[in-house]
């Protein structure tokens, strides 16, 4: 009884806790430089999906795992798209389906057109998601500006948050950004990304990958569980 007494007021004070640390939903948007290579299976522990050829689902994913949307939720109906070959960026897996392991510098690419790709992504209470996104685009003898919008629509309303990058003029080919979105939802919810440009000549998405890491409160939530589960069992 004592035991049990203990454990009621250990969850007590974590629930306490959770209403103490209730907030907002919170979304930042960031572009990076690329690297040369990118390992989708240490990006995306929790998920990710791969892009590799001239469809609107991803032709490759981690097995086991639907945080992410492998199908484009918009894009171009009516604009060209088709396979490139010739990214600067090799991707590598060692846990996808329909293909176990490999490696790719492949992408899906549209032509002629600003866009916007638009993917969903599940977003979890008592989570913090770092989504990375292989992005980029070519331009033509202007400058173009490419932007990454993303809205996380959970409980107390929803969060927006972007950011841009300019190519210089002159004919620029397969320029890539990583677009990392980190969110943290009040409640269950779905965030949305936008990839789009202002006149380029192509855009092309060609992956995202997910790590969503318990947060305090709630891997003490989970510790509790098996706290809880120990002494059931003592008891029987």
């Amino acid at each position: 009884m004592f035991k049990q007494m203990i454990l009621a007021a250990a969850v007590a004070g974590v629930v306490l806790a959770l209403g103490a640390t209730a907030r907002a939903a919170i979304v930042d948007v960031t572009l990076n430089a690329a690297t040369t290579t990118w390992d989708l299976t240490a990006a995306g522990p929790t998920d990710w999906v791969y892009w590799n050829a001239n469809n609107v689902t991803a032709g490759m994913e981690k097995a086991s795992s639907d945080w992410i949307n492998e199908t484009l939720t918009d894009y171009p109906s009516g604009a060209s798209h088709n396979q490139i070959t010739n990214l600067k960026v090799t991707v590598s897996w060692t846990d996808g389906t329909p293909t176990p392991s490999g490696s790719s510098n492949t992408s899906l690419n549209f032509q002629n057109t600003g866009g916007p790709l638009e993917i969903t992504v599940d977003a979890k209470a008592g989570y913090t998601h770092t989504l990375t996104m292989l992005l980029g685009g070519h331009t033509t003898n202007t400058s173009n500006t490419y932007t990454l919008t993303a809205t996380l629509d959970a409980g107390n309303g929803s969060a927006t948050d972007s950011d841009s990058f300019t190519m210089g003029t002159g004919f620029t080919i397969n320029q890539h950004r990583f677009g990392v979105v980190e969110y943290t939802p009040d409640v269950d919810g779905t965030l949305t990304v936008s990839w789009k440009h202002t006149g380029g000549l192509n855009i092309f998405l060609t992956a995202a990958a997910l790590e969503a890491v318990p947060e305090p409160a709630t891997l003490a939530l989970l510790g509790l569980g098996g706290v809880g589960l120990v002494l059931s069992r003592k008891r029987r």
